[in-house]
C-alpha cells in the first residue's frame, strides 16, 4: 500500500522487456469481454494488464516504449539522467538482481533436496 515503507515485489527492469497489445500467445484463443488486455514480456515472466480503453492501452504501452528509450539513451550517455532516476534505477536493479540470485539458490536448494 501507499504507507508502506519497504518496497513490495520486484521491479521490473524496462530494458529487458517487450510491450504487446492483446492476451499472451498460450491464451490467444480466449475472448476479453471486460477491458483492452496487454501484456508486458521479460525473461522471467509475462504480465497481463488491462486498460479501460484502446485509447489508454496505446497510451501504457506508448508511454513504456518512451521510457525504455529514454534509459536506452542516458545509459549511452546520450541524456542527462536526473540523480534521483539514477539512484532509483540502481535500487531497482539491486532488487531485481537480488530477486533473481534468490530464486537461483531455492532452485538449487530444491534440486539438492531431491538429489
Amino acid at each position: 500500500n501507499d504507507w508502506s515503507e519497504k518496497p513490495k515485489g520486484t521491479p521490473i527492469p524496462i530494458l529487458a522487456c517487450t510491450f504487446k497489445e492483446g492476451l499472451p500467445e498460450k491464451d490467444s484463443e480466449k475472448v476479453v469481454n471486460d477491458g483492452f488486455p496487454f501484456v508486458i514480456s521479460t525473461v522471467r515472466k509475462e504480465y497481463v494488464l488491462k486498460a479501460e480503453s484502446d485509447e489508454e492501452r496505446k497510451i501504457w504501452i506508448d508511454t513504456m516504449r518512451r521510457a525504455q528509450q529514454r534509459v536506452i539513451r542516458e545509459n549511452m550517455g546520450h541524456r542527462e539522467s536526473h540523480p534521483k532516476h539514477k539512484l532509483l534505477n540502481s535500487t531497482g536493479e539491486w532488487l531485481f538482481k537480488r530477486r533473481i540470485k534468490a530464486d537461483r539458490e531455492s532452485t538449487l536448494s530444491i534440486e539438492n533436496m531431491s538429489a
